[in-house]
């Protein structure tokens, strides 16, 4: 069952890059982007930093997804479908991911453009429940 994070989530707007804190008992986890705006045909850069007591566990290697704004609706552009083996982040370590915005050519999936984009992380939470975390950017 996958359930959008209620405890206390924070947006943040630093060094004008949009990010997420999550903050629960001894989970805190950052995840941004590196800037706040790409180019279309640019590697955007987010990373998910583990500032807690405790380690971070995500489902797979590549456990987000990228969903653009269409007409106030979020619509995949990239989707990942992992094997499930579980990927440990550490107190004060960091994991960093990179998508080149591009179109994939999938069915279902919408077009890359100029637009509003978010991408979506999700964490293994308290067992069954996921911890989907949320950071935007945009492509000009």
């Amino acid at each position: 069952m996958l359930i959008i994070l209620t405890a206390i989530v924070l947006a943040v707007l630093a060094a004008a890059a949009a990010y997420w804190i999550v903050t629960r008992p001894a989970l805190k986890a950052v995840f941004a982007t590196v800037e706040p705006g790409y180019a279309v045909g640019e590697s955007v850069r987010f990373s998910l930093r583990n500032e807690g007591e405790i380690t971070v566990t995500l489902p797979s290697s590549a456990p987000w997804s990228i969903e653009r704004d269409v007409d106030g609706n979020w619509r995949s552009v990239e989707t990942h479908y992992s094997a499930g083996m579980q990927v440990y982040v550490g107190r004060g370590e960091t994991v960093s991911w990179s998508w080149k915005a591009e179109s994939q050519q999938y069915p279902g999936l919408f077009p890359v453009e100029p637009a509003e984009y978010r991408i979506r992380l999700s964490l293994v939470g308290e067992s069954p429940t996921m911890i989907e975390l949320v950071c935007t950017f945009t492509l000009v």
